[in-house]
């Protein structure tokens, strides 16, 4: 009997061992989504973008800071960096517009082709800092991929 505890023991020890190597982070994230809803290219050359945070589950979320990678029909577009925080009400969803930031010239054009259709497909991977108390802090990663309407002012 002894021959077959000690085996055991281990075994047990090492399976406490990996169940605390849980990633939090997924588990804090899970049933948040982020989609880009608008694109806007402005005279200017300045793009606006619009997105928002779904949220289905049945507790609030404050996002004190998220950063976008937006891709529109394959074609890197730029990044957004938004440090101003947004609540995510339970079962709902909040969300802006930013500014998007270096387009180049790959990606201006990109835009222009997607603007004359009207539409484009897009892919967004975004890092989310989720505020849990007054300074701990969780970051996700979320990503999303769509149709998006594109339009010129």
């Amino acid at each position: 009997m002894k021959r077959l505890l000690t085996p055991l023991s281990l075994l047990v020890a090492l399976a406490a061992l990996l169940s605390a190597c849980v990633n939090h982070s997924k588990i804090l994230a899970n049933g948040l989504d982020i989609e880009v809803t608008a694109i806007e290219r402005s005279s200017d050359g300045a793009v606006a973008v619009s997105w928002h945070v779904k949220n289905s589950n049945i507790v609030s979320y404050l996002i004190s800071r998220v950063n976008h990678k937006i891709q529109l029909n394959g074609t890197s577009l730029g990044t957004i960096d938004e440090v101003e925080a947004l609540a995510v009400p339970a079962n709902s969803n909040a969300g802006r517009t930013s500014k998007l930031a270096r387009v180049g010239a790959v990606a201006e054009q990109a835009l222009i082709e997607a603007a004359k259709t009207g539409t484009a497909s897009y892919h967004v991977d975004s890092q989310v800092t989720i505020l849990i108390y007054d300074d701990t802090v969780e970051k996700s990663v979320l990503n999303h991929s769509g149709t998006v309407a594109v339009t010129t002012k």
